[in-house]
C-alpha cells in the first residue's frame, strides 16, 4: 500500500527516521519509490574528521597493530565514488580533528615523535570525500583551541579554503583557532547569509586582506551575523567589514558577546554593526556592560528626557564607557537581549541606571515583541536586605513601564552566578523591584535563575 502513497507523506513518515541511520539504510533497500526519499535524509549531515587514529588499543591500554577496518570517510567515500548523485544530497558538513600528530609535537616538544605519528594521521579519505561535496549549503569548522592555523598540513589548509568557496553555502560557522584568516570569508559565495565566528578571548585571529580577484567584487548580503570574540578582535573585524565584500546592510539577526580583559568602548563597536543594519534588524543581542566599566552615577547630571527618548548625562567619563545604542532607530526591531554584568544586585549608583538610560528610546521600536535581559552577577555578590535591594530595580522598573512599545509581549530576567541557597531572596528582590512589570505582564514576566556562570548557552 506504501507505493500508492502521496510522496509528500512518504516524505514525512521518514522524516521521523532522520536520526535513525539504521532504519533509514533498511528503508532505501526496500523499494525504489523509498530509495531516494531514503537517502536524502541519509546523507543531509555529514561529519568528517580529518585526522583520525591510525592503531587500536587492546583492553590493557597497550597499542596493537593498525586498524586495517575502512573508516567511516573511506565508507562514505567509496559510495559517493560508486553513487556521485548522493553528494548532492549532502547539505551540512561539519569538520573535526584539523590537527594530527605534527600539530601535538610542535605543542608539547616531548612526546615522542614515532608514537604521535603512528596515533594520529590525517584521513586522505576525509579530504577526498570534502573536495566532492560542492552542493552543500551548510558548513561547520570545529577548530576551537590555541594551535595556530599556521601550523595546519598544507593538504588541510587548502581544503577548508575550498569548502569555505564552495558555490552553494548559506552558513558558515567556525570555532575558530588562533590566527584564523577572517579574510577567508572574502571567497566566499553570494549566496552566503549566515555566518557565525566564535573563538577564545585570549586567541588574536587574523586579518591579512584577501588578496584581489579580477570579477568577483559582488557583495555578500549577510542576514544574520554572531561573533564571540575578545574586545580588540571586535574592533579589528569591524574595521574589516567596512573593506570587505560581506555587507550587513540587510541583516536581521545580529549577536555580539566580547569577551577578555578590554571591555571599555564595546558599545561603541556594536553601534558601528548596528548603524550599518538599523533599517533591517529584527533581533539584536549584545554586552551592553562588562566588568572594568564601573562609574558611579550618584553624581551625574541629568536632563529631562530628550526627544529621542533617551535621558542624557553630561558626564564626559560615563558616556566615553558606556556609548548608548539607540534602541529607537531599529523600526525592524522585535526581539532584543541585553546581556549585562552586575557586581551587586542592590547597587543603584551604577550599572542598573546606564541600562535604564539604554532602554528609555526603546519607545520608537514599535515593533518590538520581547525583551530579555540577562545579568551577570559578578563575584556572585547578592544583597540580603530585600528593600535595599528592590529600591535599586525601581529605576528599571519605571523605565519600561513608561517607554514599553505597544507591542511589547514579553520581559524576560535572567541571572547566572546566584548560589544556590539565594535564588529565593533574589526572586523577591526582583519581583518587588519590577511590581509595574510584573502587575503589568503577569506570567510573560520571568525570572529565571541558576548558579553557573555559564547559564544560557551561546546559540547561534
Amino acid at each position: 500500500m506504501i507505493v500508492k502513497l502521496p510522496s509528500e507523506l512518504i516524505h514525512h513518515i521518514l522524516a521521523d527516521l532522520a536520526d535513525d541511520a539504521a532504519a533509514l539504510r533498511s528503508s532505501a533497500l526496500t523499494c525504489k519509490l523509498l530509495a531516494i526519499p531514503s537517502q536524502m535524509l541519509l546523507f543531509r549531515r555529514v561529519e568528517l574528521h580529518l585526522h583520525t587514529s591510525v592503531v587500536t588499543m587492546s583492553a590493557s591500554g597497550r597499542k596493537t597493530a593498525p586498524n586495517n577496518d575502512l573508516t567511516k570517510e573511506a565508507k562514505l567515500f567509496n559510495a559517493l565514488s560508486a553513487n556521485p548523485y548522493l553528494a548532492t544530497f549532502v547539505h551540512d558538513v561539519t569538520l573535526y580533528d584539523l590537527f594530527g600528530g605534527q600539530e601535538l609535537i610542535f605543542m608539547d616538544p616531548e612526546l615522542d615523535g614515532d608514537v604521535i605519528q603512528n596515533l594520529f594521521g590525517m584521513s586522505e579519505e576525509a579530504l577526498l570525500v570534502l573536495g566532492l561535496l560542492t552542493h552543500a549549503k551548510r558548513l561547520t569548522v570545529c577548530a576551537h583551541n590555541a594551535r595556530s592555523w599556521m601550523h595546519l598540513h598544507p593538504k588541510v589548509e587548502e581544503a577548508v579554503r575550498k569548502a569555505m568557496a564552495s558555490p552553494h553555502l548559506t552558513s558558515i560557522e567556525v570555532d575558530a583557532m588562533a590566527e584564523f584568516p577572517i579574510a577567508l570569508f572574502d571567497s566566499c559565495s553570494t549566496t552566503l547569509k549566515h555566518v557565525s565566528i566564535s573563538t577564545f578571548p585570549s586567541l588574536q585571529l587574523s586579518f591579512e586582506p584577501a588578496a584581489a580577484r579580477v570579477g568577483e567584487n559582488a557583495p555578500i548580503f549577510l542576514e544574520s551575523l554572531f561573533v564571540s570574540t575578545s574586545t580588540s578582535n571586535l574592533g579589528q573585524l569591524v574595521e574589516w567589514m567596512e573593506g570587505s565584500k560581506l555587507d550587513i546592510s540587510r541583516l536581521s539577526r545580529l549577536v555580539v558577546r566580547a569577551l577578555g580583559d578590554e571591555h571599555k568602548g564595546v558599545q561603541a563597536l556594536v553601534s558601528r554593526l548596528v548603524a550599518e543594519c538599523s533599517s533591517t534588524l529584527e533581533e539584536l543581542e549584545f554586552f551592553a556592560y562588562l566588568p572594568c566599566m564601573f562609574c558611579d552615577l550618584s553624581m551625574c547630571t541629568y536632563a529631562d528626557r530628550t526627544v529621542d527618548g533617551r535621558t542624557v548625562t553630561r558626564d564626559s567619563d560615563v558616556l566615553a564607557v558606556c556609548d548608548t545604542i539607540n534602541l529607537g532607530q531599529l523600526p525592524s526591531l522585535t526581539k532584543v537581549s541585553i546581556r549585562y554584568w552586575l557586581s551587586d544586585l542592590s547597587d543603584s549608583t551604577h550599572q542598573l541606571p546606564l541600562l535604564a538610560r539604554l532602554l528609555r528610546s526603546m519607545d520608537l521600536s514599535p515593533r518590538l515583541t520581547e525583551l530579555t535581559l540577562h545579568f551577570v552577577i559578578i563575584h556572585s555578590r547578592s544583597p540580603t536586605d530585600p528593600c535595599k535591594g528592590a529600591m535599586a530595580w525601581a529605576v528599571l522598573d519605571d523605565v519600561i513601564e513608561e517607554c514599553r512599545p505597544q507591542m511589547l509581549r514579553s520581559v524576560v530576567v535572567q541571572m547566572e552566578s546566584i548560589p544556590e541557597g539565594l535564588h529565593q531572596a533574589t526572586k523577591v528582590i526582583l519581583r518587588n523591584g519590577l511590581r509595574k512589570v510584573v502587575e503589568r505582564f503577569g506570567e510573560r514576566m520571568q525570572i529565571v535563575l541558576s548558579s553557573s556562570p555559564r547559564f544560557i548557552p551561546f546559540f547561534r
